[in-house]
């Protein structure tokens, strides 16, 4: 990451470790309501419900436990119905017997990866029901190289984590204008 690391130590006394790190800088997000699966106390958004989300079926492909049950929550509130696959594997098979809006897709999962999920679901050979469907990818990874990876493996978007729930929000009314 083009940093450094160090220590300074006395012995009877203690240690400081300290490290340096270039990082690229992130836009300001308008509200600091974050989807973090670290904590399960999250309230609810201000934002105002939208109402033409009701029944909207997405499929969340994550294998965080936490963020298996926050997600779905805070989205039911706006109308989203949310179906939860645990790892790569799930989430083809629930594409291959359930017709979903839209999948967001963690990149880093068991059986198979976001990216290898995605290469089945645009294989028009796969037994998916929909092949465009929109996939937007959930990562850990910010940078514009891992966003330009994920749109090369086939997803459409790309949201970093931790999830701000408006940004989240923005993204599906993007991708899910025509639903509905």
């Amino acid at each position: 990451m083009g940093g450094s690391t160090g220590v300074e130590s006395t012995e009877g006394v203690g240690s400081t470790f300290w490290f340096t790190v270039v990082m690229e800088k992130q836009e300001e997000v308008g509200t600091d309501q974050r989807i973090c699966p670290a904590s399960e106390e999250l309230t609810v958004s201000p934002l105002p419900k939208k109402e033409n989300a009701t029944g909207i079926r997405i499929l969340l492909t994550e294998d965080d436990p936490r963020a298996q049950k926050i997600i779905p929550k805070l989205l039911k509130n706006y109308g989203y119905q949310v179906d939860v696959a645990g790892d790569g594997k799930e989430a083809v098979e629930a594409l291959e017997n359930n017709d979903y809006a839209l999948v967001l897709m963690d990149c880093m999962m068991p059986e198979m990866n976001g990216y290898e999920v995605t290469a089945a679901i645009r294989d028009q050979a796969s037994a998916v029901r929909r092949h465009d469907i929109p996939v937007i990818a959930l990562t850990g990874n910010a940078s514009k190289q891992d966003r330009d990876r994920c749109i090369a493996a086939g997803m459409d978007d790309h949201l970093s984590k931790p999830l701000i729930l408006a940004d989240l929000l923005v993204k599906l009314g993007m991708w899910l204008i025509n639903e509905k």
